[in-house]
């Protein structure tokens, strides 16, 4: 038998420049005949691939070559003379693969076998091609090594990559990235008519969706990432460095709302993951927009901080311009930089709006929540709530509702006076189902990195203002609610103009000259109710150049109806002069009480001041005075009110058949008589039981005198479907 020397040279993967799957190895040798020695002239090989060494060959093709002067031959396996199976379709990643050598140095096919070799290594292009796809993953460095990859065929590979990191390895940004093809992308979903992509104009977002370097593969297709769970910011770039993330968080923004949205409108599709992590930091931004259904959480409120990037009037927190809902944020600081470098700006950080003047279908947030939030240090209003104003139609469906705080700290720390618009927390026009729960709302106890929680200036403004906009605007908040909340450090700590159903129970306030304002001044104000709260030194001079000097009050009251009902005012007003529990607001160029709807108090207790005439216990304009001689008729109305003065300076006597009252059945009314007789007649829904005038004589009337007091008690009965009966009177001797 012939024997040949056949020694290898090389063995390798060629690459072909215009990025196609080579469909060969390029092989290399040396020649020698039986004697040893080089042979040059033209010979003939057999190639063939075996998954075993003894097995039956795959794959086999025959070369015919010549040698040069040193016996050295080229040829590329897979572009011989086939004789059995497809080169193309060798299954490289499946089981080991041989190579068989056979030569006849005659040129001729009479071939002598020359050795089988285990192949030790496939380049990776052949492995991928026709192995499973999801087994071939090669390891980058980074998204900028992922973008510049192209060692597969985008045509019939989904190729699958690891990321170590986004700029450097294991710094959390990495992750498993699969290439999609945009003509099989939905290959197997025939129900959907999804979006034509052009491959010219790929999307790309910088995290999920990284389009390659390469023009070729470009227009082929894009890499995907592979995640479950959460869309750790880290995925975009962001890192909490104190660098501008605005583009960065904003597509993590986009990318969750892109999740639950129209599927019909998910490019390359999305995994339904709506939850924005944000890893401890601190984070700049411009600006973030909200959009519907996504959650963005931090990892606690103490590491996780996003702040602004520039100092300028334009807020930081803003929604989309269409309605808006199901939102949730929580864990996070939001940290603002007091508008040092714009003297005259008020830069605010939640800026939640329904005024879209271009949505036609409404717009607000709905359904949402914010949970374990600080937000300090900004120089407009902290969280701005803005709803529909006017009475149109359109109007009624620009609203915020349905919205939940828990453990939300909210400073306000600006430059701020008593009449101006920049608040902790200001909710204005058609706002509705708010809770707030632990909630806290200062006057700015941090400004300027002060060591403790002591004010280091005066303090000014309105922690809370709830209300309409401005004259003239028709819809305002209601059913505003605060539950275990907590007020500190301002001249107002709640301050309600024209706002109905605000409930205040179980809060505590501290550090006012007036802790909570109740006005009707563009609409009276309706059902507001301060239950079971606690006030501390909230009746004093407290604020800006005593603006209330002499005239502290813990509520003050004008044009609206209150309850106030078993709270504690625990600590003295301070200053000498006699502070109140409750008053009713006058009008300063007149010097009169305003209109009084009415004020139930029931339950509440006091500590006494620190002087004698400084007990916080009295109030006044609690009841409603009403001048009879301005009334047409016989008909008094209350409103309200239970305590009622009727004036009547006419020298007559002034007769009253009808009451009329907001109060409920079973409740009582007193009424005094403050100037002239007032006589009550039994002939509509007063009912004095047939009595005999103490003063007249007649039956079925009392007449009071002046300081005398008649006790009703209404009933739902009789024909007039309100009725009210006289159970006691006692006139002045």
């Amino acid at each position: 038998m012939k024997k040949y020397i056949l020694t290898l040279i090389l063995f390798s993967l060629t690459f072909i420049a215009y990025c196609q799957v080579p469909q060969g190895m390029s092989y290399q040798a040396v020649a020698y005949n039986n004697s040893g020695a080089i042979v040059t002239t033209p010979i003939s090989l057999r190639i063939s691939i075996l998954e075993t060494a003894t097995g039956t060959p795959i794959y086999t093709e025959t070369h015919s070559t010549t040698p040069n002067l040193q016996g050295v031959y080229s040829l590329n396996i897979g572009q011989g003379t086939t004789v059995t199976g497809t080169f193309s379709t060798i299954n490289w990643g499946n089981n080991t693969k041989f190579l068989k050598v056979e030569m006849d140095v005659a040129n001729g096919t009479n071939y002598t076998l020359v050795g089988t070799n285990q192949l030790m290594s496939v380049p990776y292009a052949l492995y991928s091609q026709n192995s499973n796809s999801s087994n071939s993953i090669v390891t980058v460095k980074n998204i900028y090594d992922l973008r510049n990859f192209q060692d597969f065929n985008p045509d019939i590979d989904d190729a699958t990559i690891y990321v170590q990191g986004y700029n450097s390895p294991s710094d959390g940004g990495g992750g498993t990235f699969i290439f999609k093809n945009y003509n099989r992308m939905f290959w197997n979903n025939t129900t959907i008519n999804y979006q034509n992509y052009t491959p010219s104009e790929p999307y790309e977002d910088g995290g999920i969706y990284i389009d390659s370097n390469n023009e070729t593969i470009k227009g082929k297709g894009i890499w995907i990432r592979q995640f479950n769970g959460e869309i750790d910011v880290r995925f975009y770039g962001a890192f909490g460095h104190s660098e501008d993330c605005t583009q960065k968080i904003q597509s993590a923004i986009d990318y969750a709302a892109l999740s639950v949205g129209d599927v019909t409108d998910r490019k390359y599709g999305a995994n339904k993951s709506n939850i924005v992590f944000i890893p401890n930091g601190s984070y700049k931004v411009r600006q973030l927009m909200l959009k519907k259904g996504i959650t963005i959480k931090g990892s606690s409120k103490l590491n996780t901080s996003i702040g602004p990037s520039t100092d300028d009037d334009e807020p930081l927190i803003i929604i989309d311009k269409s309605w808006v809902s199901d939102v949730h944020i929580s864990d996070i600081s939001f940290t603002g930089s007091n508008g040092i470098n714009i003297p005259n700006g008020h830069k605010s950080c939640f800026y939640i709006s329904a005024q879209q003047k271009d949505s036609k279908d409404g717009a607000g947030l709905w359904d949402s929540s914010f949970k374990n939030i600080n937000i300090t240090r900004f120089k407009g209003t902290s969280m701005y709530f803005e709803g529909g104003t006017g009475a149109t139609s359109i109007n009624y469906k620009r609203v915020n509702q349905f919205i939940v705080f828990e453990g939300v700290y909210v400073e306000s720390v600006g430059d701020l006076k008593q009449d101006n618009n920049y608040h902790a927390l200001q909710i204005v026009g058609l706002n509705a189902q708010f809770s707030f729960n632990n909630c806290r709302f200062d006057g700015g106890p941090h400004l300027f990195g002060a060591s403790d929680h002591v004010p280091t200036y005066t303090v000014k403004g309105r922690n809370v203002y709830i209300g309409v906009f401005k004259e003239g605007d028709f819809a305002a908040p209601t059913n505003i609610n605060f539950n275990t909340c907590t007020f500190q450090h301002g001249i107002i700590g709640i301050d309600i103009v024209s706002a109905d159903n605000i409930n205040i129970f179980g809060c505590w306030f501290e550090n006012f000259e007036r802790a909570i304002t109740v006005n009707g001044g563009i609409k009276e104000s309706k059902s507001i109710n301060i239950m079971n709260s606690a006030f501390g030194r909230s009746a004093g001079q407290f604020g800006d150049n005593n603006i209330y000097k002499n005239t502290g009050a813990v509520i003050v009251y004008a044009k609206a109806q209150i309850n106030v009902l078993n709270n504690l005012h625990n600590n003295y007003g301070i200053g000498n002069e006699r502070t109140h529990f409750i008053r009713l607001e006058t009008n300063q160029s007149s010097g009169e009480f305003y209109e009084n709807l009415g004020a139930n108090t029931f339950g509440n207790s006091f500590a006494k001041g620190a002087q004698e005439d400084s007990e916080i216990r009295y109030s006044s304009g609690i009841g409603k005075t009403i001048d009879v001689n301005l009334i047409p008729t016989s008909e008094i109305k209350t409103e309200n009110a239970k305590l009622v003065y009727l004036l009547n300076n006419s020298g007559n006597t002034k007769k009253v058949d009808e009451i009329t009252s907001l109060i409920s059945a079973g409740e009582l009314i007193c009424i005094r008589s403050d100037m002239g007789l007032i006589n009550f007649k039994e002939t509509k829904n007063i009912s004095l039981g047939n009595m005999l005038d103490p003063i007249t004589g007649n039956q079925g009337e009392l007449t009071l005198n002046i300081g005398g007091i008649a006790i009703f008690v209404k009933s739902d009965d009789g024909q007039y479907r309100e009725t009210y009966n006289l159970i006691s009177y006692k006139n002045r001797e």
